[in-house]
């Protein structure tokens, strides 16, 4: 018990003195994250800047130019006369949506007449595009409503039975779990817990090349006796607790220093972070038992972990990718975090709906486990006979 115990010791000093240690769990990931703050600490996008071309210059045409600039998300920056200034807009990059209001538009109107409102869209970049087009056809679609209510109301007609008229079956938009659209509730949490991943496989993925490099395996030897056992799960429980330290440190300080609001019950969350944790430590640790040059292995988590993020489905839905991305995302722990991870803390479901992702993540450590064990007793022996070989 004393060897497993010294084990775990020496490796927590290890991970909390050394200089790659210390860096991968305390500065880099600090850094990173207040980093993500200063990206997407705004969470919403507001006063994108559009431009009008009113040809109209009609009471309809500049009640709808009022009703885009008291958007939230628009702010009417400039206003054209022709249509070479909207060409050149675009191209400066003075605006990022263009609304183009006819000519003889109020006219063709009180002829009961209907007309094309026109947004043009920069959709080089998505989000503008839909954030424009979504506050600009939700406009469009109000002024003329309103138009209609009082074509109605001019009839004879109540503002109630003109509404009825008008929609007699109604629309409920309702979204859930991230209503505001807000991009750091939504990219946020992602990007750092992927983040994570990466930095346990990084400090995992050294634990043993680096003995076998530096000598120290010579005493893990001696304090283990010899023990493949103490040695591997004593480096995994000394690496578990770092990293649930580094877990706290995302949900109990860079969580509510963000404003990102923490939804999950606490044992469903305790539990998918600790089988996430585990399947990536030891698939940290299989990989460092069988390439014990550190430069291979560290080259080799970093092709494992790098498309993570892409894969996972978080930027683009799983669905619409070919069957060989499914495949690479399903070889990944944390594609199968991530979709639990939502489901417990973004949806609050119970977890009985995230039972398959955990069991997943179990398959992973598992594997991890049986990888590293019988390689570490190959690498110990082959340690060994070169030692004798040399004395």
């Amino acid at each position: 018990m004393r060897g497993f115990l010294s084990i775990i010791w020496r490796e927590l000093q290890y991970l909390y003195t050394s200089r790659s240690g210390v860096l991968l769990l305390l500065v880099v990931p600090i850094l990173v994250y207040f980093l993500l703050n200063s990206l997407y600490g705004k969470g919403v996008i507001h006063d994108i800047p559009i431009a009008v071309y009113d040809e109209d210059h009609s009471e309809i045409s500049r009640t709808l130019t009022r009703f885009l600039e008291a958007s939230p998300y628009l702010t009417v920056a400039q206003q054209f006369t022709s249509e070479e200034d909207m060409q050149e807009a675009f191209q400066s990059g003075k605006v990022q949506g263009i609304v183009y209001i006819p000519h003889d538009l109020e006219k063709q109107i009180l002829k009961s007449q209907s007309q094309k409102v026109v947004i043009y869209t920069n959709s080089s970049n998505i989000v503008y595009g839909n954030l424009i087009y979504k506050a600009g056809s939700e406009i469009v679609i109000t002024t003329s409503a309103g138009i209609l209510i009082k074509k109605m109301q001019a009839q004879g007609l109540t503002e109630k039975q003109s509404m009825e008229l008008f929609q007699p079956m109604r629309l409920s938009f309702k979204p859930l779990y991230n209503p505001s659209y807000n991009y750091l509730f939504y990219l946020g949490p992602g990007l750092m817990t992927v983040l994570m991943q990466m930095f346990i496989m990084f400090v995992a993925v050294r634990a043993f090349n680096r003995e076998f490099n530096t000598g120290g395996i010579a005493e893990m030897i001696k304090i283990s006796k010899g023990s493949v056992f103490k040695m591997l799960f004593g480096k995994y429980i000394a690496q578990l607790i770092a990293f649930s330290i580094f877990a706290l440190m995302i949900f109990g300080i860079f969580y509510p220093y963000f404003n990102i609001p923490l939804k999950a019950e606490l044992w469903p969350m305790v539990l998918i972070l600790f089988v996430f944790i585990s399947a990536s430590i030891l698939l940290g640790f299989a990989v460092s038992t069988i390439f014990l040059d550190e430069m291979l292995s560290m080259d080799m988590i970093l092709f494992y972990n790098s498309p993570a993020f892409v894969f996972s489905g978080f930027t683009f839905p799983l669905l619409g990718m070919p069957w060989y991305s499914k495949f690479y995302a399903g070889i990944i722990p944390y594609t199968h975090f991530l979709y639990g991870f939502f489901k417990i803390e973004i949806m609050q479901t119970p977890l009985k709906y995230a039972v398959n992702e955990v069991i997943a993540l179990i398959i992973f450590a598992v594997i991890g486990l049986l990888v590293s064990f019988p390689v570490l007793s190959i690498q110990l022996k082959n340690y060994t006979k070169r030692q004798e070989a040399i004395v």
